[in-house]
């Protein structure tokens, strides 16, 4: 059986370590083989560089776009954030909650990146996008025909320690 490319560097990782002379290891981005951290060094410390510099990244965070809803995580620009879905609001909730807490919006729509909507631009999408999209009754669903466009969103609460955020997705 074949390893995979972040076995064999690990395993290669493991056979530089081993030896007591200077330790180089191969990077992607240069010709040039860098100097692995000296052996009074941490040796988790140079794993973790080892592998921030060599495995391959399939792509950054703030080009991650939605590719199906519900979603099941968010992320910003800087990765995962860990907030939890706590239960879908209705318009009422929304209104409550952008008026009275410091919340954020965050609007998924399949084959775009997450828009986090800002605190002071929050009440506009809610007069000017949201009130007139909103289904209401995530439990019965709704006809996409039933509303202008023909898209609307279910809104639902997320929350970390310390933050919360409202999810709007897009169904269109």
């Amino acid at each position: 059986m074949k390893k995979s490319t972040g076995q064999q560097r690990i395993k290669l990782w493991h056979t530089i370590i081993s030896k007591n002379e200077k330790r180089r290891c191969p990077t992607p981005n240069s010709s040039r083989q860098p100097v692995l951290p000296s052996a009074n060094l941490s040796t988790v410390h140079g794993m973790r560089e080892f592998l921030i510099h060599s495995l391959p990244v399939k792509r950054k965070m703030n080009k991650k776009i939605v590719t199906g809803i519900p979603l099941t995580e968010l992320w910003d620009e800087a990765g995962l954030v860990s907030f939890e879905r706590k239960r879908f609001l209705k318009g009422d909730e929304i209104k409550e909650s952008i008026a009275a807490e410091d919340i954020y919006i965050v609007l998924a729509d399949v084959s775009q990146p997450l828009k986090w909507i800002g605190k002071q631009e929050k009440f506009n999408y809610w007069k000017s996008e949201l009130k007139e999209h909103l289904c209401e009754n995530p439990i019965k669903g709704c006809h996409l025909e039933d509303f202008k466009d023909d898209y609307f969103y279910f809104a639902s609460l997320w929350t970390s320690n310390t933050e919360k955020v409202i999810l709007v997705e897009k169904y269109h």
